[in-house]
């Protein structure tokens, strides 16, 4: 039998994986791209340039406007940045169940049917997620704030946030497709530092460009392994 990384592998060759992978990747892309043009246009509709104009007299119009859109331009930019992860976690949502389900089937065929979700399930599951994803690093800003004194400090608090927040959620898509609330954080616990690892490397592919177009589904094609690999993961 081939170990993690192996397998790994070997599912995302996977025809109907790979098929999901695209999809995510170019939804996510539309997606972020969509969130920029409405940020440009929204700003650019309340006409920022005016204002400019009218603080800095000296300014032309056209080079006032040409400012105002490279700010904005920029900071759309920075804001899509920020929230790639949470939009790529959305749209993701749709496929992880149905790619933890394949890899299931073609790595343990033996296992009995999973209950498994719904769309609308998914749906609510990933806003819940995004939710906490935002809550809990608008809890930790100070945090960030206060470490940025120290080099390299807020980096490993973010890290360290989200792969919790991650590991969480990977975690609960697979394992709650075969086991009942109480067991599944039961298993949690007892393999706190596994998942925190996992979680960490989720984090840190989901921080890489173009790779974080696929991370979602390399997640949960991990996370289905280190569930299923464990002796005590239907017990």
């Amino acid at each position: 039998m081939l170990d993690v990384p192996g397998r790994i592998a070997v599912n995302l060759g996977d025809r109907r994986i790979r098929r999901s992978m695209v999809l995510i990747a170019l939804a996510s892309a539309v997606a972020s791209s969509v969130l920029v043009a409405l940020v440009i246009g929204g700003a650019m509709v309340l006409e920022p340039g005016s204002l400019v104009e009218t603080r800095v007299a000296w300014m032309p119009g056209w080079l006032a406007d040409s400012v105002v859109f490279v700010v904005v331009t920029l900071g759309a930019v920075a804001l899509v940045w920020f929230t790639f992860v949470m939009v790529v976690q959305t749209v993701a949502s749709l496929f992880l169940d149905g790619i933890v389900s394949r890899v299931e089937g073609t790595d343990y065929p033996h296992l009995p049917e999973a209950r498994g979700t719904t769309v609308v399930r998914d749906i609510v599951a990933s806003v819940r997620f995004v939710g906490w994803l935002l809550l809990v690093n608008l809890a930790a800003a100070p945090l960030y704030l206060v470490a940025i004194l120290i080099p390299g400090l807020s980096i490993i608090v973010f890290w360290i946030v989200n792969s919790l927040l991650f590991a969480r959620e990977y975690a609960e898509i697979v394992l709650l497709r075969r086991l009942p609330r109480r067991d599944s954080d039961a298993w949690r616990k007892r393999h706190r530092w596994r998942l925190f690892v996992t979680g960490a490397v989720i984090t840190a592919g989901m921080s890489i460009p173009l790779l974080n177009l696929v991370m979602p589904v390399i997640a949960a094609i991990t996370m289905t392994h280190l569930f299923h690999r464990n002796s005590d993961a239907m017990s």
